[in-house]
């Protein structure tokens, strides 16, 4: 059996697992999906893709801005996820703990709850690594229970690029916070925070990998405590998505098919990320090479023929 479906069923598990991938969000694997040549996502400290617009130039703004690369430079942190993606009359969700380092590209790992379907990322370097469930393994080469993907490697041509579980992603959206009010003060966890409120803009929306078109800014809810780390953030995103998957892309002409247009939904990603354990060590160890299947190949295929 061919390795492409393995390749797909973790991309797609990996995009729906947080970050949500389409908005660089959250916490979990992603496909960074835009028109045009892959910019990458925002990071703090780093370079970013073009916004949509201006950031705000508030004091909350600020605060939220400096609460960002204080938690970043915090180093690490222990992550809780909760996600609901809904569409097509269907609701999917994904429950998950685990840790993380926070520089841009630092390793980390999670356990997820996704439909009751037990799964594990660990992410090593520029390495993706998934254990399949059992049902699962019967695709992969050897039938074995891990799967590899070198998202350096993996990359989607020219409507983007797979990329690895980094919440400086997320985060990084922060620098164009735009509308930004301050709700008030609650308590998180038993911390008490001062929550945030704004629109964030997005990278230059379009069609890309997977039929998904984005808009150009989402809302976000963020609660930031007295040290100034972020201990929650929620993000609402609503896109839309062809149900024809790599059909929608345009021809030659430069458009739609009628049909690919007719199957084209929206679906909405609420995915909520709680960090606590500021600095805690990170310590995530590859599984073993014997029992891991390489499919770094075919994820680069099925993301370019998407």
């Amino acid at each position: 059996m061919s390795t492409t479906a393995p390749a797909r069923r973790t991309l797609a598990l990996t995009t729906l697992a947080g970050a949500l991938a389409l908005a660089g969000c959250a916490s979990t694997g992603t496909i960074t999906v835009g028109a045009g040549p892959a910019t990458g996502s925002p990071t703090v400290g780093g370079s970013a893709a073009a916004s949509s617009g201006p950031a705000s130039s508030g004091p909350d703004a600020a605060a939220l801005r400096a609460a960002a690369a204080a938690t970043v430079a915090s180093g690490s942190a222990r992550l809780t996820l909760d996600e609901t993606v809904q569409g097509g009359g269907k609701s999917y969700t994904v429950k998950g703990t685990g840790s993380t380092e926070l520089s841009s590209g630092g390793n980390g790992q999670l356990a997820l709850d996704a439909d009751g379907e037990s799964i594990q990322l660990r992410v090593v370097g520029t390495v993706l690594y998934e254990l399949l469930p059992p049902a699962a393994r019967s695709a992969v080469p050897g039938g074995k229970p891990w799967v590899r993907i070198d998202t350096a490697k993996a990359s989607a041509g020219s409507y983007g690029t797979v990329s690895a579980p980094d919440v400086s992603q997320s985060l990084g959206y922060l620098q164009y916070a735009q509308d930004v009010t301050t709700v008030g003060t609650e308590t998180v966890d038993g911390t008490s925070t001062t929550h945030y409120r704004l629109q964030a803009a997005l990278p230059k929306a379009g069609t890309g990998m997977l039929g998904v078109s984005l808009p150009t800014s989402i809302p976000i809810d963020v609660w930031v405590d007295a040290q100034q780390h972020i201990r929650e953030e929620r993000l609402v995103l609503t896109v839309s998505a062809s149900g024809s998957g790599s059909s929608a892309a345009s021809g030659s002409s430069g458009s739609a098919s009628p049909s690919a247009t007719a199957a084209t939904q929206s679906v909405t990603s609420t995915t909520d990320l709680r960090m606590s354990d500021f600095g805690a060590p990170v310590t995530v160890t590859p599984p073993p090479a014997a029992q891991t299947a390489d499919l770094t190949a075919a994820a680069a295929s099925a993301a370019a023929a998407d």
